[in-house]
């Protein structure tokens, strides 16, 4: 995701901004018995990776498998580039461990060429289809073109109302419109509040514009941009898990951590750093990824 990446985080704020006055409220109202972590990246393995982050006998067709047995979701953007085949869904959920998570991202034909107008019928096949996933599917989420402004807020609300309450759903919203405006952010959120719909949480270093800190629902998603390794990740990883760790106390259900790195074989490190740092910092024992090394 090339999304606010930067050449230089020195030169930005990257700390997290102070959270939505409401949400610690929202949270208790909607308190969660059972809460989870997942974590993950963005693909599930290249032919580099076998012999590096895989064991060299890992044969290609096994590159999910063996993705499974370090994370515990993914963000899936098969599914955002072409509309998913039943044949592969079947496929990948055989394929992974009985806690793994799928988040598929919506067609984009949906978010980026129709902008969510008279797809009505494009959309509930694409929720028949994810379904398939059992119960291996997280989060779905749909992300809107930086093209998409508030003036579509009428089709945005036709849209959210239509989705399923049996479903968890978070959209991500790019244009700095949606939160350079109180009264257009106020509207936003209480649409998301009201059909229990997450807003995405970006954290990209050149976009701090759209990370809003606004919870929704008991479930966070968080896309984190990362520079390849650079001291501020580390530092904003932290930062995430202090944030986590006050969220779930006040009954936060779903944490959502998906990496993004320039070099994937970076994406590995992150979150090994980011595991190790919630068992350090929370009453969990969520696994450590770790190298066939």
């Amino acid at each position: 995701m090339q999304f606010g990446r930067v050449d230089n985080p020195d030169k930005f704020d990257l700390n997290l901004p102070d959270d939505h006055p409401g949400n610690l409220q929202l949270l208790q109202r909607q308190a969660a018995t059972k809460q989870q972590i997942y974590f993950g990246g963005t693909k599930w393995g290249k032919k580099e990776w076998i012999g590096t982050i895989f064991p060299p006998e890992t044969k290609e067709k096994e590159l999910l498998n063996q993705y499974g047995q370090l994370f515990n979701s993914i963000e899936l953007n098969a599914t955002f580039h072409r509309f998913p085949p039943e044949s592969w869904i079947s496929k990948w959920r055989e394929q992974v461990p009985e806690d793994f998570k799928f988040c598929p991202k919506v067609y984009r034909s949906i978010s980026h060429r129709y902008y969510l107008k008279n797809t009505e019928r494009l959309m509930d096949d694409f929720l028949v289809r994810v379904q398939g996933f059992g119960d291996k599917l997280g989060c779905i989420f749909l992300q809107l073109s930086d093209k998409f402004l508030p003036k579509r807020m009428d089709d945005l609300t036709r849209f959210i109302e239509r989705l399923p309450g049996d479903i968890d759903f978070a959209m991500e919203f790019r244009h700095a419109g949606w939160f350079a405006d109180e009264m257009v952010t106020n509207e936003l959120h209480e649409l998301c509040i009201e059909n229990k719909v997450s807003l995405v949480l970006t954290d990209a270093p050149g976009r701090r514009d759209v990370l809003h800190m606004r919870l929704s629902c008991p479930i966070a998603m968080v896309r984190f941009v990362g520079h390849n390794l650079h001291p501020s990740d580390y530092k904003r990883i932290d930062q995430w898990v202090a944030k986590l760790k006050l969220w779930q106390e006040n009954g936060l259900r779903d944490f959502y951590f998906l990496m993004h790195q320039t070099n994937e074989l970076d994406m590995l490190q992150s979150l090994q750093y980011f595991a190790e740092k919630v068992n350090q910092e929370l009453p969990v024992n969520v696994m450590v990824p770790k190298t066939h090394e």
